[in-house]
């Protein structure tokens, strides 16, 4: 998919997968009949089944990490707001939380 769609996300680092509300998928041309597989995945009190999906890359402000995969669930009943996990973060070495700043720092390397 070539589609970009800005959004603000929330940062958690606890979710092992990054998760889409079905909104977002559908709007990037993700659809249930062209998910790439099912995965049971926990979730507060409960465990679903995700459609999962690949993304070409995935932007989180100047931080690029290629080949991310998600999952779709609608993570707050009617919030568009997306979840950024691991499979997004685990393609960088260092994550810094500058809270004084404002703001998260993404490192690759040593």
């Amino acid at each position: 998919m070539t589609s970009e769609i800005h959004v603000d996300a929330m940062i958690d680092t606890g979710a092992s997968i990054c998760v889409v509300p079905p909104s977002i998928a559908r709007a990037l041309g993700f659809e249930p009949h062209n998910r790439l597989w099912q995965r049971p995945v926990n979730v507060v009190g409960d465990q679903v089944k995700m459609d999962m999906h690949r993304l070409q890359y995935m932007k989180v402000g100047s931080a690029k990490a290629y080949g991310v995969s998600f999952g779709v669930y609608s993570t707050f009943p009617g919030s568009l707001m997306p979840l950024v996990g691991l499979t997004f973060m685990d393609k960088f070495t260092t994550i810094t939380f500058d809270l004084a700043g404002k703001r998260v720092v993404f490192r690759r390397g040593g």
